[in-house]
């Protein structure tokens, strides 16, 4: 009876232990979209270049490209998950990053660039 009892109250302790778990990982992960998309609000564009791809699968998608782009001549790099390995190394593509911390920044893969005549404009009607 006492077993019983014991191994009863030890299965609740894990459950309330899984659910404080599973409720603190969701707030981090809540906290840390919102932060970034409060920081993404602000935002820039430049390019890319893709740098390496990762054959062995990631731990959500299928592969990891690492990515380089520069911000007021600091360089930074970006481990992006991909779905497919439809990516070269050296192919160019627009990033837009946050201007409050150039390290948020998100890949546009549908927009691959050919040229960077683009980039001499915006920076002329920055000026």
């Amino acid at each position: 009876m006492k077993n019983k009892k014991k191994k009863i109250q030890k299965r609740i302790t894990d459950n309330i232990l899984s659910v404080v778990i599973v409720s603190i990982l969701f707030i981090i992960c809540c906290v840390s979209y919102i932060r970034h998309e409060i920081l993404m609000k602000d935002s820039n564009m430049t390019v890319a270049v893709v740098l390496s791809i990762s054959e062995e699968p990631g731990i959500r998608w299928g592969y990891q490209v690492s990515v380089l782009y520069s911000v007021n001549k600091i360089k930074y790099l970006k481990i992006v998950p991909v779905s497919s390995n439809d990516y070269n190394i050296g192919e160019k593509y627009l990033i837009r990053y946050s201007m409050k911390d150039p390290s948020i920044s998100e890949v546009i893969w549908s927009e691959k660039v050919a040229d960077e005549s683009w980039i001499l404009e915006t920076d002329s009607e920055r000026k």
